[in-house]
């Protein structure tokens, strides 16, 4: 093994992975997913769901830590009650104005989309 490195071997290491990487890509494009890869995607999504709603309830609690100066949903009434009243209006209006420049600038005619307008657009298809 003389001439062999630890640089040398990982990166000959990661070619072959790359390498690999590469033909089973072509292959999924080329072909499609199989049944079983097909299951492997749909728990990759899951997972990448999964996370992405604890990353959204993690920004919850950290907007409402900042705004309400708890984290705690079950002291935000003893907190509510050390607050200025305008903050317990301002919050929820800054809110309710933040969603609606979203709404407006990002989707077309300024509604939200249901469960129900998505049936129906696939079933229009």
């Amino acid at each position: 093994m003389a001439g062999h490195t630890p640089v040398s071997v990982a990166r000959a290491a990661l070619r072959d992975s790359r390498a690999g990487l590469t033909e089973a890509w072509r292959v999924l494009r080329q072909r499609g997913p199989s049944q079983v890869q097909f299951w492997f995607i749909a728990l990759l999504v899951g997972i990448a769901g999964g996370l992405a709603a604890i990353g959204f309830r993690m920004g919850i609690d950290a907007l409402q830590s900042q705004a309400y100066g708890t984290p705690s949903v079950t002291r935000i009434h003893r907190a509510a009650t050390q607050i200025p009243w305008y903050w317990l209006i301002a919050v929820p209006v800054v809110g309710g104005l933040v969603v609606g420049q979203i709404l407006h600038h990002f989707t077309p005619d300024g509604r939200s989309r249901g469960v129900a307008d998505v049936i129906a657009g696939a079933a229009l298809k």
